[in-house]
């Protein structure tokens, strides 16, 4: 499995790892994260951390020990980031424009 998008690994232990994406080189997968002390990301003990990038680095991962991958649905996720605020301004703009009393001074006939 090759991944150009964000990555959520659930293992069989029950512990969720996140990469930026997944690649394969000689037939080895490995998950592309940023390395920093908060990092949940484990340290493999067979394996080595490759240098990917200036500030990322390749995990090898052990498909044995992966229970489930997740990727991103960017489409999903670009529809409720944009529809979300959308409903809410629209929602708000009605609300406001329905307590206002627009009293133009004509009689009604």
């Amino acid at each position: 499995m090759k991944s150009h998008s964000k990555v959520k690994i659930k293992t069989n232990s029950k512990e969720i790892y996140r990469f930026k994406n997944i690649i394969e080189k000689d037939n080895l997968y490995y998950g592309i994260a940023k390395a920093n002390r908060n990092s949940k990301i484990p340290y493999p003990k067979n394996g080595k951390v490759e240098k990917y990038s200036k500030n990322l680095f390749a995990y090898p991962l052990e498909l044995k020990k992966i229970n489930k991958i997740y990727t991103k649905n960017r489409e999903l996720s670009t529809i409720l980031s944009i529809g979300i605020p959308l409903v809410i301004a629209s929602t708000t703009f009605i609300l406001i424009v329905q307590s206002l009393d627009f009293d133009l001074g004509y009689d009604s006939f």
